[in-house]
């Protein structure tokens, strides 16, 4: 009897054991089934890279495949979205196209059944003419690689340097470095702020000024101002060169880019190939103290005239200037050109008081409160001369000094002149006679 039910326990026993084995195995199972019948979440990749909520670096014109991966589900639907289609495109199919500098994010969204899986990637479009490290700010600088040149374009060594012929050089750091005698004129409105320039006589150059007046979007980077114009310009292959000179600007082909370039002249060998079209005529501080994107108005300068004077100031030239210099007064006979037209303008609406302190013994030199547009050309003054500074400063000389200048009046009579300057600080008061 006792064995029969020892024999009962064992039974009972291993039917228990195996009961707890099933079922924990069928959980197992159910476990298995159901993770492998689910979507873990999706992964971008772009060239073999994940760039799954990462940022990723094109060249502005190129295009790249946005590959989404997901498990293997049957009725996958995925969805493309930029949240600055201006800056990033991207099809149905994925293909990302990079049209302007700056940053989008590009957002997929997978639906499987009634469930919603999204991913991310934040696309950075950077100038082909730039060699830039993903997440990195920062333009080629000397010991990195540069850009991949275009297909079929010349090397380095087979290509001159920046300087083409038929051009002076400034003796001035602060104005650009070449100087274009004979050209076509223009302004660049960079919001508020007018780069004058001149463009040369190339094939490149008479191309563009047929086209203008033209609106490019431009933004800022360490040594230019960089946009890319809709259409390709002609090029004589004997005008391509690599480098710059400080305040050139340049038509890069490849990808047509319009720049202004004010910076590392030093260091600009390799890059390229490019055209010179002109050079802007102010001094490099103006368009060094910009930054960020503009959408640059570039029109043509009509001689001895400006959009917003002409009419105004029929005939400048016989116009007068009062100098008025604490109880003495003296007449200035204006120049005629879009600085002078400018200010004029200004003392229209009010006289304007300017506090000069003397500089180097021959010269007063103090801060008009606002800039006007240059035309600097190197020039001797001397005494009763009455020019523009870096586009924002007046300066009165009762001695002589060689510099880039805007020229903007002459004092008619000299009596007294010197004694009224002074060896100290002046007001001078300036209004229309």
């Amino acid at each position: 009897m006792r064995k029969r039910y020892l024999i009962r326990e064992v039974i009972s026993a291993f039917l228990i054991v195996s009961l707890i084995i099933s079922t924990a195995f069928t959980e197992k199972l159910l476990m298995i089934s159901t993770a492998s019948s689910s979507v873990k979440g999706i992964r971008l990749k772009i060239n073999r890279k994940n760039v799954t909520k990462k940022t990723f670096s094109m060249k502005q014109g190129k295009k790249q495949k946005l590959k989404v991966i997901v498990p293997r589900q049957k009725k996958i639907k995925i969805a493309f979205r930029s949240n600055k289609r201006n800056i990033v495109s991207v099809s149905k199919a994925g293909t990302l196209t990079a049209k302007r500098v700056g940053s989008a994010r590009i957002t997929v969204t997978a639906k499987v059944k009634k469930k919603k899986y999204k991913g991310w990637v934040k696309i950075k479009v950077i100038s082909s003419e730039r060699k830039k490290s993903e997440g990195v700010k920062s333009d080629t600088r000397p010991g990195q690689t540069p850009s991949p040149l275009p297909e079929n374009a010349p090397t380095p060594s087979s290509t001159p340097s920046a300087s083409p012929p038929a051009v002076s050089s400034s003796p001035s750091p602060e104005m650009p470095t070449r100087v274009i005698e004979k050209g076509t004129k223009i302004n660049m409105h960079f919001g508020d702020t007018i780069i004058p320039g001149i463009l040369n006589e190339s094939d490149t150059a008479k191309a563009l000024i047929e086209k203008l007046p033209y609106t490019v979007h431009m933004s800022s980077y360490s040594h230019d101002f960089c946009g890319v114009l809709p259409y390709e310009l002609p090029y004589n292959e004997d005008e391509l060169h690599y480098g710059w000179l400080n305040g050139d600007i340049d038509y890069a082909i490849g990808v047509p880019y319009f720049t202004i370039l004010h910076s590392d002249e030093e260091i600009s060998g390799q890059y390229g190939p490019r055209v010179n079209i002109g050079v802007i005529t102010c001094e490099l501080a103006k368009i060094r103290n910009l930054s960020g994107d503009y959408d640059v108005l570039i029109e043509l300068v009509e001689d001895g005239s400006d959009s917003e004077s002409t009419g105004k100031t029929d005939d400048i030239k016989n116009m007068k200037m009062n100098v008025q210099i604490g109880d003495k007064s003296f007449t200035a006979t204006l120049e005629d050109n879009v600085a002078t037209r400018e200010l004029v303008e200004i003392m229209r609406e009010a006289p304007i008081s300017i506090d000069m302190n003397d500089y180097s013994g021959f010269e007063k030199v103090g801060p008009l409160g606002r800039s006007l547009t240059t035309d600097n050309q190197q020039t001797t003054t001397t005494a009763g001369d009455i020019v523009l500074y870096s586009g924002n400063q007046i300066v009165m000389f009762y001695g002589s000094n060689s510099w880039s200048y805007t020229r903007i009046g002459k004092i008619d009579d000299l009596s007294g002149w010197e004694d009224a300057l002074g060896s100290g600080s002046i007001t001078a008061v300036l209004s229309l006679k």
